[in-house]
């Protein structure tokens, strides 16, 4: 991971956010590209002189004997959505990180898909990383893995866990079913010999008779999870995940960074 892209508004809503991307910038070693786009020409021409301060400023914040990496940062005219697609492929950027507001709390899908988010996360097939507003997580020591037994990509698992051990993280994986069938049997334990094999280290967790909201929600807060990890499909699990759910208890899950990664 060279490049790591940080779109911001230049207020001060997204610092936590900021916060974040630079820890994963230092502890993957990648380079920070802060991304700004406008619709205006005169916000253009003084978000070029306020990128340069931030990068600046983000320099010289640095922790003393940390990693050091490289800042850098774009600005252009034009729709923000369109304008960070083309941004992630000039910088060639190879993880998007995005702050979040809190306005739907009451909904999961209200948090990340009733905005820009939606649509840029629709075209990217790079890992996105969500991180909310008002989220106090500053660090990934536990991840919560969702993952569905009967369809999953042993190419993202595999990439992630390469991720998580950059962070010394500790891995777990939930899946959830309401229904006893010999075949979702035979799909857990499957699953469970490709973790004892590739990912000795993590742990499946199962949840019966409880929905994938429900039984993540449960173990964020029984478990101390601060990164809430999932695979994008094209019209199936995503779907159901994002779409088709509006379950209030995802309301507390939405306060945690949510790393997003294709399996297209």
């Amino acid at each position: 991971m060279k490049k790591i892209l940080f779109p911001t508004d230049l207020t001060d809503k997204p610092k936590k956010a900021l916060d974040y991307a630079q820890y994963l910038s230092i502890n993957t070693g990648s380079e920070l590209v802060l991304f700004h786009a406008s619709m205006d020409k005169g916000e253009y021409e003084r978000s070029i002189h306020e990128l340069n301060v931030l990068t600046t400023e983000l320099e010289q914040s640095e922790v003393r004997g940390a990693k050091t990496i490289r800042y850098d940062y774009i600005s252009q005219q034009g729709l923000p959505v369109d304008q960070l697609i083309e941004a992630m492929e000039k910088s060639k950027s190879k993880m998007l990180v995005m702050a979040t507001s809190g306005a739907n709390r009451d909904s999961f899908q209200g948090l990340y898909l009733k905005s820009n988010t939606s649509a840029a996360l629709e075209k990217l097939q790079k890992p996105v990383l969500f991180f909310p507003e008002d989220s106090k997580v500053d660090k990934i020591s536990k991840a919560l893995v969702c993952v569905d037994v009967m369809k999953y990509s042993k190419e993202v698992i595999l990439q992630f866990y390469e991720f998580s051990k950059l962070f010394n993280a500790k891995i777990e994986f939930v899946y959830s079913h309401t229904s006893d069938r010999i075949e979702i049997r035979e799909a857990i334990e499957r699953f469970k010999y490709f973790l004892s094999r590739e990912l000795p280290v993590a742990t499946l967790v199962v949840k019966e008779d409880v929905s994938l909201e429900e039984a993540v929600d449960e173990l964020v807060k029984s478990d101390g999870i601060d990164l809430l990890v999932m695979t994008k499909y094209k019209k199936t699990f995503w779907e159901k995940w994002f779409v088709n759910s509006a379950t209030q208890s995802m309301s507390y899950t939405a306060s945690l960074p949510v790393l997003v990664f294709s399996a297209d």
